[in-house]
This record gives structure tokens, sequence and C-alpha cells, in this order.
């Protein structure tokens, strides 16, 4: 093993999507021999611990340091991850991380002590006052960005200036991407509803701020899928970036495959309620290409009228197709529970559509399928560059068009509609996979990208 050069304090927004891929990063630096303190929740702690045990068995200069949320008011006691929350609440959550700015200083001047303080400070886009207090005790700090460079900068400037306020224009400018605007109806519900005293606008806004004194920013991302972008964030921040993905374990990046049984829930995600087997067996049954998957990640919910749109459009597609839907968590209103949303599907479409889609809850062989969460600010990005991706809002919106073999307003937007099955469609096909194929050229062996400067780790 190589010589320690370094030790990094890493803590991550406290939701599946964040803490996943930050340890992975965190795993991928441990093998470069840097020692690395992973700051988490008592909670988020014990189910990472099966991959702490199975690095430290391994050899590999990694912990674990908890650090426990004060009571706030509206977050149950308990919950510490995004996941276990109705949508209603998970501002709270992200609210109550800024209570742990204290004890992340005290922890950091009593690692400062040992024989090997830290060297630098890792945080992330939700965790500006990590950067504040890493700055405050004089250690370099580093944002890591789960969402490549398109998805970040556009995310933060439509939450920290809110432009769809300032216009009734459908076409909305990104105040600090000049040359990209977003479609009102691409909005999130949450967006368009904020104002300037909206809680999670100024939240994002205070997080976009604190980072700015960061030294510069890590992302989740590889050169040859957005190049344009990662030299926009350099020279809009005048702070380097350093693309480092795609953050997935060192395995599937060499191509040996990995089983999702032989993954922990740390490293995929939540249980699927299909076995990987069945799955897998349904997926060598289906032609090349030929498969539509649809999931919203670990923490966005669809509405039950959303649902509804996604089986028309599904049904008239006739195509094959796999659906990942999260669990409604306590609290979320009308049809909590596992299995609830099947309830809201169009009468009978199970049974029309046997044989031809499989359901399930989370998200099933999630490393398999796709490397990051299909957002809208990541599928809008996806859209412009390969037409490869519709955009999450544009899929379940209705229209008073009319799709094929498909009432008026039902399901305009399901694949079926976007031009047939004739040579644009076999040239966007093509296209959509180009990018596809680049990631796992992008990082070494050991899963990380041979781009970044180690030199300001040490």
């Amino acid at each position: 093993m190589e010589k320690r050069r370094g030790h990094v304090v890493v803590f991550s927004t406290l939701e599946q999507g964040h803490l996943i891929p930050c340890f992975q990063f965190c795993l991928n630096l441990a093998h470069r021999g840097l020692a690395i303190t992973f700051v988490t929740t008592p909670l988020n702690a014990s189910k990472l611990n099966p991959r702490l045990q199975q690095a430290s068995s391994n050899g590999l200069p990694i912990r674990i340091e908890q650090l426990s949320l004060p009571p706030v008011q509206g977050l149950p006691p308990g919950h510490e991850s995004c996941d276990t929350l109705p949508s209603s609440q998970m501002g709270n959550l992200y609210l109550a991380t800024e209570q742990l700015q204290a004890p992340l200083e005290g922890l950091l001047q009593r690692l400062s002590q040992e024989d090997q303080p830290p060297t630098c400070v890792v945080g992330d886009m939700f965790t500006g006052w990590v950067t504040q207090t890493a700055v405050k005790l004089g250690f370099p700090a580093f944002t890591f960005l789960t969402s490549p460079a398109y998805g970040t900068l556009v995310y933060n400037s439509l939450w920290s200036h809110l432009p769809h306020l300032s216009t009734q224009s459908a076409d909305i400018r990104v105040p600090d991407v000049p040359f990209v605007s977003v479609d009102r109806s691409e909005l999130s519900p949450a967006l368009q509803m904020a104002d300037r005293s909206s809680p999670w606008h100024l939240f994002v806004s205070r997080q976009v701020k604190k980072n700015r004194l960061n030294h510069g920013h890590i992302v989740n991302t590889f050169h040859d899928l957005e190049p344009q972008m990662i030299e926009f964030m350099e020279k809009s921040t005048g702070k380097p970036v350093w693309s480092v993905g795609p953050v997935l374990p060192s395995d599937f990046i060499n191509g040996i495959g990995i089983s999702s049984s032989a993954l922990s829930a740390s490293e995929r995600g939540k249980e699927a309620t299909i076995e990987e087997k069945v799955c897998l067996e349904w997926l060598d049954e289906r032609e090349a290409a030929s498969v539509i998957y649809i999931s919203f990640g670990s923490r966005n919910l669809v509405s039950p009228a959303q649902i509804e749109q996604l089986a028309l459009g599904l049904e008239a597609s006739g195509k094959p197709f796999i659906w990942a839907m999260r669990t409604c968590p306590q609290g979320e209103g009308e049809g909590e529970g596992e299995g609830a949303w099947e309830s809201f599907l169009p009468p009978g479409f199970q049974k029309r559509t046997k044989g031809r889609g499989l359901g399930c809850l989370y998200q099933p062989l999630r490393l398999e399928f796709h490397a990051g969460e299909p957002e809208p600010r990541n599928s809008h990005y996806l859209l412009a560059i390969s037409r490869g991706a519709v955009p999450q809002y544009q899929v379940v919106r209705p229209s008073p068009g009319r799709c094929a073999a498909g009432p008026p307003g039902r399901g305009r937007h399901c694949p079926s509609a976007r031009g047939g099955e004739g040579r644009k469609t076999h040239y966007e096909r093509r296209r959509g996979r180009c990018p596809s194929q680049r990631p796992y050229a992008a990082p070494r062996a050991n899963g990380t990208n041979s781009r970044i400067r180690w030199r300001y780790f040490h």
C-alpha cells in the first residue's frame, strides 16, 4: 500500500443520493493511501458500517465519526435520512444539519491534536456550513458535487435567484448560466410555488454563499460528458474543478460486474421488491435497447395523477418497461405504505401490460442501470446534447395532444410519440448511447479519475 499522504475529513448531506457516492469517493481516496474520516449521524453510520468493516479488513485507512442531530421542531426523532421522511418534512432534516456546525468544529479541533491531523475538509453542495467551519479553522475546504456540473449550476441558480418570479414568459433564463434557459413547465412544483420567503430558497442561498469560500469543486462527472460546463464552472467560480466520476465501486468500473446481491443497501440504496434473478431473466428475453426504465430516485414522490399519466403512456407505447417507484413514507397522505402506489394505476393496467412490464418499489439493480439519479436538470442537459433523455416533468405533464393508440390528453409523451421506428429514431438512439460508453474509460482501475490533482489532498 502507498504511504499515507494526507488526512481528509468528509461530511455528506444525509440523503442516499449523496451518502452513497460520497462514501464511495472516500473509499477511492483511501485506495490511494489517504486517511479518511467520514462524519455522519449514528443511524447513517450503522447503514455504512458493513462497507466500513469490509474496507478496514482490506487495510484501507478509513473510519467513521458520529455526530448526533439535535431535536428540531418538525423533524420526528430517529429520522436521519430523507428516504424515511415524507416530502413535507425533508427540508426540516436539511435545516437540522446546520445545527451540527458547532459539534463539527469541536471534532475538527480534536482531530487536529492527533498524530495525523486533517489536511483538508470536504463537504457537499447542501453543506456550505462545513466549508465555512473548515475555513474558520484554517483547513483547505472542497465541495463534492454528486450531480454533474450542469445540474449543479442550474439547480443552485434557479433556487438562489428564483428567476421565474421576475417574468411571465414560459422561457426562463438561468441567471448564473446565461446561455441556458428552461421551460417553466420543467420547474419542479416546489420551485414554481416558491417565493423569496421560502425556507428552501433561503437554505440553498446560504449554502451557495458559504461554499464560495471553498478551494475548489470535486464533481461526480467525466470530462467527455460536459467539457464546456466543466470549463464554465471553473471560469465562473474562479476555482479549480476536478471531474472524478463516475463514482462507482472499482469492480464495476473494471468491467468485472457486480451482482446486486453482493452489494449492501449502503452501496445501492433500498432493497427492491423484485429478485435480481427474476429481473435479469426478464431482461434477457427482450431485445437490446428495447426496454424503458422509469425511476425518479429515492427522494422524489410522484403524485397519483402523474402515476396515472405515466401508466397510460407506457401502455400506449407498446414497449417493455421496468418501473421503479419509491414507497410513501408514513405521513405522506393518502395511499401510505408498501405498494400503495399501485392503487393509483388505471383499472386493468397491470393485466393489460402483463408480461411486458415489471413494477417494483425502489430501484432494482441500481448500479447496472445508471450511474446517477435521473433528475430533471440532468435529463434536460442530456436531451440537449444527445436527444437521449426525456425531462422528468415533461414525461408526466398532461397535454391536449394525442398519442398513438391513446386517447386525447393522455400519455402524449410516451416513447412511441417521439418519431416512430424510422431512421431518425434509430439515429437518436445511437446518439443517446454514445455518452453511456464513455464513463468506464474515464476512471482508473480503482474507480477514480486520472484528472484529479492529488497533491491538493496531501
